[in-house]
């Protein structure tokens, strides 16, 4: 191999701090448009993150739930109108982003709070977030999920406290 070829290899491995800091703002938009107080939701400013055709992806202790980014908008607002969810608050605790070209892909560690005083997690998980460069701007095309109630046996066991 060239060492022209090389260098241009590399190159294409090494993210742009740009694209970095886009993926950032990506995902920070994201945490502040699910966390809301009072029963006043932004969630559908999310909506503005993702590609038309993104999905959402959520684990239940039951089955796995696959929904367009319109229809995960709309059962969230059902729960705040009805007062199922008043207020939510969820923060990024640790993440790691890699980025290939036009894809990135960042795993995200977060806790989920009823308010942001509350002193405990109610929940804890991790995101499997997706993003595609489209026309020179970052877009989210699917984000997974799977969580953990902080007082399960398998969160619990996760920690190697359930003995």
């Amino acid at each position: 191999m060239h060492t022209t070829s090389l260098f241009l290899l590399c190159q294409l491995l090494q993210p742009l701090r740009s694209d970095l800091v886009s993926i950032e703002s990506l995902s920070q938009q994201l945490f502040a448009h699910i966390s809301f107080q009072d029963g006043k939701s932004n969630m559908a400013q999310i909506q503005s993150l993702f590609l038309p055709e993104g999905q959402l992806i959520r684990f239940t202790a039951q089955e796995m739930v696959v929904q367009s980014v319109g229809d995960f908008i709309r059962g969230f607002e059902e729960m705040v109108a009805t007062g199922e969810l008043t207020s939510l608050h969820e923060v990024e605790v640790r993440s790691e982003t890699k980025i290939f070209g036009h894809i990135a892909h960042r795993y995200s560690m977060y806790e989920s709070r009823f308010r942001p005083e509350d002193p405990e997690p109610f929940e804890v998980g991790v995101n499997s977030i997706q993003f595609v460069k489209k026309d020179g701007q970052w877009f989210i095309s699917t984000m997974s999920w799977d969580a953990l109630a902080t007082d399960s046996k398998a969160f619990r066991e996760a920690l190697d406290l359930g003995h």
